[in-house]
C-alpha cells in the first residue's frame, strides 16, 4: 500500500508495517506470553482456526521470526499494538515467551496503528475494515477525509465501506466469511433499508443467479415494485428480467476464474467459446478500476501473472 497517507505520526510509529525494527533506545525483548493481552481496538475480529494452526506449525519449526509490537500500560503488563495473530499462534504452538518490541504508544493511537498494520497486510475482510473506519470516526473523532488521508485510501472508499454496516447482520456475516463480495453487498444496499427485499436479493445472489450489475437492477426493481405492494419480478423498472442461465464451463476454466478472483480481489469471469474468449473483471468505483489497472500493469511488467 502506498504509505503517503500514513502521515501525522503514524508513519513514524510504523515506518514499515510489514517489518518492525527497534527504534533508537529500543530493544527486542523476550516477553512471557501470559503477560501480554490483545489490543482492545484490534480491527480484525476473525482469526480463523485453520490459519492459526498453519502459522503455529510454522512457528514450531522456525520460531517467531518477526517480533510483535507492544506497549506497557502498567508495570509487568503488555498490550499488543501489532502482531496479535503471531501471538495467538505462538500460544497455540506451546511457546511461553515471544520476541517483542516495547514502544511508547498512547491509548488513542492503538486503533489507527492496528488498522494501518492490518490494511498493509491485507488482513481485514470488508466488514472488519468498515468497523475499523467507523470506530475511527466515532472514537477518534476523525472525518472520512481524515481517515482516508491517514490510511492511504480515497474518501469514497471509506464512505462506501462504512455504508456496508447498514446491512442486516445475516448479510454482514456472509460478507465476513467470503460468501458475498463487497460489490454484491453494496448492490443490496440499494434496497434502501427494506430488510425483506435485502434478504431476497441476498438469497438470489448466493444461489449464483446474479452478477453485481444484475443485482443492482434487481434492487432497483424491488424499489419500483414496493410502490405497487409486490415483490420484484423484473430486472429493472419496466423491463422483464431475463432468466439467468448457468454458464457451461470446464473445470480448468472454473479453477482459473477462482485464481484470478483471488489474485485481483474482485469477481473475474472467463467467457470461452470454440477455443476463443475473453476475461472480465468487476469493479465498483474509479478507484477500484485504477487498482485493477495498476495490478494488470504490474503483472505485465513482471512478465506474467504466475497462475
Amino acid at each position: 500500500m502506498n504509505k503517503r497517507g500514513l502521515g501525522r505520526g503514524l508513519g513514524a510509529l510504523i515506518p514499515d508495517a510489514s517489518s518492525y525494527s527497534p527504534q533508537v533506545g529500543e530493544m527486542i525483548l523476550s516477553l512471557e506470553i501470559d503477560t501480554i493481552e490483545p489490543n482492545p481496538h484490534q480491527p480484525r475480529r476473525d482469526f480463523r482456526d485453520e490459519d492459526l494452526a498453519a502459522l503455529a506449525t510454522s512457528i514450531r519449526e522456525e520460531g517467531v521470526l518477526q517480533p510483535i509490537l507492544v506497549r506497557q500500560p502498567s508495570p509487568g503488563r503488555y498490550q499488543i499494538v501489532a502482531g496479535e495473530r503471531r501471538w495467538r499462534a505462538a500460544k497455540l504452538a506451546g511457546f511461553d515467551h515471544i520476541p517483542a518490541i516495547v514502544r511508547d504508544t498512547r491509548e488513542e493511537q492503538l486503533l489507527p496503528l492496528a488498522l494501518v498494520e492490518n490494511l498493509v497486510r491485507a488482513d481485514l475482510n470488508p466488514v472488519e475494515e468498515a468497523l475499523a473506519y467507523r470506530d475511527l470516526a466515532e472514537e477518534a473523532g476523525w472525518s472520512h477525509s481524515e481517515i482516508a488521508d491517514r490510511v492511504g485510501r480515497s474518501r469514497s472508499h471509506v464512505a462506501n465501506a462504512i455504508r456496508l454496516l447498514q446491512l442486516p447482520p445475516e448479510i454482514l456475516a456472509d460478507v465476513s466469511h467470503g460468501r458475498l463480495t463487497a460489490g454484491h453487498a453494496r448492490s443490496i444496499l440499494a434496497c434502501d433499508g427494506d430488510r425483506e427485499a435485502m434478504l431476497r436479493l441476498r438469497d438470489a445472489i448466493l444461489a449464483g443467479e446474479l452478477s453485481v450489475r444484475e443485482a443492482e437492477d434487481r434492487a432497483a426493481a424491488e424499489q419500483h415494485a414496493q410502490g405497487n405492494g409486490q415483490a420484484a419480478t423484473t430486472s429493472a423498472p419496466g423491463r422483464p428480467r431475463k432468466k439467468s442461465r448457468a454458464r457451461e464451463q470446464s473445470p480448468e476454466a472454473r479453477e482459473l476464474e477462482e485464481k484470478l478472483t483471488r489474485m485481483f480481489g474482485t469477481p473475474a469471469q472467463l467467457h470461452e467459446r470454440s477455443g476463443r474468449g475473453r476475461v472480465s473483471f468487476e469493479f465498483y468505483s474509479y478507484d477500484d478500476l485504477q487498482r485493477l489497472t495498476d495490478l494488470l500493469f504490474l503483472a505485465g511488467n513482471r512478465g506474467g501473472f504466475g497462475i
